[in-house]
């Protein structure tokens, strides 16, 4: 019971550090100002104005909250480990495990909240079914959610609040590109030995890496939904990968000594 209060108090505490660091606002205007970018350059094509102002808002508005979220996890983590807020939190009556959990509850809701800013954002501009709406955000949800949670696997295990970002950056070009990559490694089988050992190579990583370049589909925003298959297995990334990473966090966290 009071560890379950002392880790309320905690996700009330980093609540308060997103509100304190006006977070919900930078990226509400960001992403109002990348819709209305995208507006004015629709505007300028001469054939499918609509298609395109809907690929620019939605691209950009994913790679804001994406970026802005990792940033605020590494840099808030960072910031309390340096002014030993982390070993104030431990000193009272909540373990390593509920101290990780807590940060895990509050990062996945500030990432629901940037989601939902995003959604309205583009709902205004794209103007999409709703059920194509609900299941962009549904999905750039679940790819949120394991980005700031790679962002604190890397907080705890690295450092420097620079290193963890550029870490999350790699992580995160390498996971939208991880599809391009394994279809090339298909390619490049015949091939010469150092390509198909880089082809294996690719492959192996595949399996450790989520496809988040199946999440947040700018055709379904386009065209509408159609693929159930695609979003089951957007649904069953996030079941397997956050866990993993949240098992790592774990790990982490009790291997560091204050």
């Amino acid at each position: 019971m009071i560890q379950l209060r002392g880790t309320r108090t905690l996700v009330a505490y980093i609540m308060a550090t997103a509100l304190r660091d006006r977070l919900f606002l930078a990226l509400l205007l960001l992403t109002a100002l990348a819709a209305a970018i995208g507006v004015f350059i629709g505007g300028t094509a001469v054939v499918e104005k609509h298609e395109l102002t809907v690929v620019y808002v939605a691209t950009a508005t994913r790679l804001i909250l994406v970026m802005g979220l990792v940033l605020f996890v590494c840099f808030q983590l960072r910031r309390s480990f340096e002014s030993r807020e982390v070993e104030m939190m431990l000193s009272r009556p909540i373990s390593r495990v509920n101290f990780v959990f807590a940060h895990v509850i509050s990062f996945v809701i500030l990432a629901l909240v940037a989601v939902i800013i995003a959604a309205v954002v583009v709902g205004l501009v794209a103007r999409p079914e709703p059920v194509a709406l609900l299941r962009w955000s549904l999905s750039l949800w679940l790819e949120c959610t394991i980005m700031v949670l790679t962002a604190l696997f890397f907080s705890l295990a690295l450092p420097s609040a620079v290193a963890n970002v550029l870490a999350c950056i790699g992580f995160y070009v390498l996971a939208r590109m991880i599809g391009l990559l394994t279809g090339i490694a298909q390619v490049t089988r015949e091939d010469a030995t150092l390509l198909h050992f880089a082809g294996q190579v690719m492959e192996a990583i595949s399996i450790v890496i989520p496809r988040l370049d199946l999440f947040g589909q700018t055709s379904w925003l386009i065209y509408g939904v159609g693929n159930e298959i695609s979003f089951a297995v957007i649904a069953l990334q996030g079941l397997v990968y956050a866990p993993l990473i949240v098992a790592a966090a774990v790990f982490d966290m009790e291997r560091w000594q204050f």
